[in-house]
């Protein structure tokens, strides 16, 4: 009886070291896993002061991709397999579709949005402005500093990839059509002026620099508002489009109100990432002019993930 007391004595103490060494590993493991903090980053990707806030610019499941490498791109990192590893927002953190587990070595990681499960390669994000894509709001980062089992916190601050382009309509009370409701604007539409393809519809993103690469071009891009515009108002209608150099008698924008069409030249200009350009447009009497409140033809401003007035731009078919 002795020895039998002995026995299961020695076998209750083996599974309990047995318990208490897959308990501490799962602590471990834990505590060496990457954590994903986020927040919406400026052009010069800092925080700004004018309502950039850590975190809740992101809605409840949305998703990211990430990539996880050794110090430099494309250099695999010890454990980890997963690449363009989809991470879901809680509300207040980021869940990996598959954990990362640091261990000593510096690892930096990289981060697009929105998730793309077809990704095979972080160099080109497959981007669009056509159909259900339009007016997407492509952003892609990569980690401040790096990360390892000694810091497992991966700040990420995430920029915009791609410009907006925003119509600014204003009716003044002087201004009339052939009927008794406001005016109505029906289409916006930019477009070459020599005809040719210089606007892009399709192309890839490099999470690595931001850089996109066009792929399909088209000779005009447009958009069916069909919005009636009240009086003594500012009414903002936005699209997201490409970065691009806007070369002198290259675009024009054509605007159709109440059936009727007002061309305008659009000065030379270069459309940076992560950047608003408004142009404004004044309806007199029965004409429309082009010019914003201090005279200029183009307002610039930060593209702000804080409470946004604008109608977006629906393209036409």
């Amino acid at each position: 009886m002795k020895s039998n007391i002995i026995i299961l004595a020695a076998m209750m103490a083996m599974s309990c070291a047995c318990t208490n060494e897959v308990e501490e590993l799962s602590t471990k493991q834990e505590d060496s896993s990457l954590k994903i903090a986020t927040y919406i980053a400026n052009s010069e990707g800092t925080r700004s002061s004018d309502g950039f806030v850590s975190k809740t610019q992101f809605k409840s499941n949305d998703e990211i991709g990430l990539f996880l490498y050794k110090g430099t791109w494309g250099t695999s990192y010890v454990g980890v397999s997963a690449q363009n590893n989809k991470s879901t927002f809680k509300g207040s953190s980021w869940e990996q579709a598959t954990p990362y587990y640091l261990n000593a070595d510096q690892a930096h990681v990289w981060a697009y949005y929105p998730y793309n499960q077809s990704v095979t390669d972080g160099k080109k994000i497959p981007v669009s402005i056509e159909g259900d894509n339009a007016n997407t709001d492509y952003m892609y980062g990569q980690t401040k500093q790096t990360v390892s089992v000694l810091n497992t916190v991966a700040e990420i601050p995430m920029k915009h990839a791609m410009s907006q382009f925003i119509i600014r309509m204003k009716p003044s009370p002087d201004y009339h059509n052939s009927g008794s409701t406001p005016g109505k604007l029906t289409n916006v539409t930019v477009k070459s002026k020599a005809g040719s393809s210089v606007l892009f519809k399709t192309g890839e993103l490099d999470i690595t620099t931001g850089t996109i690469t066009g792929k399909t071009s088209s000779q005009s891009l447009s958009w069916t508002p069909n919005i009636l515009l009240e009086t003594s108002e500012n009414h903002d209608y936005c699209a997201t489009i490409f970065p691009k150099v806007v070369a002198q008698n290259e675009l024009v924008v054509e605007l159709t109100i109440d059936g009727a069409k007002y061309t305008f030249d659009i000065p030379a200009i270069q459309w940076n990432k992560g950047y608003r350009y408004i142009y404004a447009f004044e309806m007199k009497a029965n004409d429309v002019v082009i010019g914003g409140e201090d005279g200029s033809n183009v307002t610039i401003e930060p593209w702000k993930d804080s409470a946004q007035n604008d109608v977006e731009l629906v393209p036409s078919k």
